[in-house]
């Protein structure tokens, strides 16, 4: 399989309900900073075109938007001045289903949309307002290599990443809302380790209404390392993948924590 090598940044941050300009200001602001330090796939939470915690489903449906629609029509352009390969999560509407899904998209530099993912383990806060994922387990082969994503709660059991390795992906984008920081000291770590991939995991930091969201943004390589990391503040730091390793032997890993632009480097050899 080819191997690849490229920077990718994990954006924790925290959007505003209902608010998709100023969601895309964010988003603006930490792709023209991840450009500037050389990246190359730069991942946001979950759910960041609307919030998470919605008033009800009528609500939801009101700020949902499609996934040719303004949100990810604004990001695809940034994809493209940026020269850069753009993830994240968002509320969905699919008109054709009539359904609201809980979504994550992959933009790549041209801006095209190559992979749409609907998240399939749901919350109780899920089920209030979305629908089950339809769209099972996709992985594309990209520039940055065969690539998957999850959503979060997707990670807490081992199928839904194991099914998606088993379709070939080398790395994992996970777009995540984590309550608990144990759920990515433990699980990203562990499905990563499992499974022998890449995972590069952005949450939020802040309180939304009355969920405190702890931070715990990671990138983590196949043998479970992972680079220092600041929870709790809104920040997005660069580290460097390298997809050439073995799924049968845990490769040796490094952790530099200085780098040209300033964030930490995780070198694998």
């Amino acid at each position: 399989m080819k191997s690849y090598l490229y920077r990718a940044a994990a954006v924790q941050t925290l959007a505003e309900i209902g608010n998709v300009e100023a969601n895309l200001r964010i988003c603006e602001h930490y792709v023209k900073q991840a450009a500037f330090q050389g990246v190359r796939l730069i991942v946001f939470p979950e759910c960041m075109n609307a919030g998470y915690l919605y008033d009800s489903i009528s609500h939801a449906r009101r700020i949902a938007d499609t996934v040719n629609g303004h949100f990810v029509r604004s990001l695809a352009k940034l994809a493209r001045e940026n020269d850069m390969f753009v993830a994240t999560g968002m509320t969905e509407w699919d008109p054709k289903a009539e359904k609201i899904f809980n979504t994550g998209i992959l933009l790549d530099r041209k801006g095209e949309l190559v992979v749409h993912y609907h998240k399939q383990f749901l919350t109780t806060h899920d089920q209030n307002w979305f629908a089950f994922g339809e769209r099972g387990f996709p992985v594309v082969e990209t520039e940055l290599g065969r690539v998957g994503l999850m959503i979060c709660f997707d990670g807490r059991i081992p199928e839904i990443p194991r099914c998606t390795a088993l379709s070939g992906a080398q790395v994992i984008i996970d777009m995540a809302n984590f309550f608990l920081i144990d759920q990515a000291d433990m699980w990203r770590p562990a499905r990563a380790f499992e499974n022998g991939v890449w995972i590069c995991a952005a949450t939020k930091a802040g309180q939304e209404r009355s969920i405190y969201y702890p931070g715990g943004s990671m990138i983590v390589d196949p043998a479970a390392i992972c680079a220092p990391r600041s929870p709790g503040t809104h920040t997005a730091w660069p580290l460097a993948i390298s997809t050439r390793r073995s799924r049968t032997t845990k490769p040796r890993v490094s952790v530099r924590t200085s780098s040209p632009t300033g964030g930490p480097t995780l070198i694998r050899s």
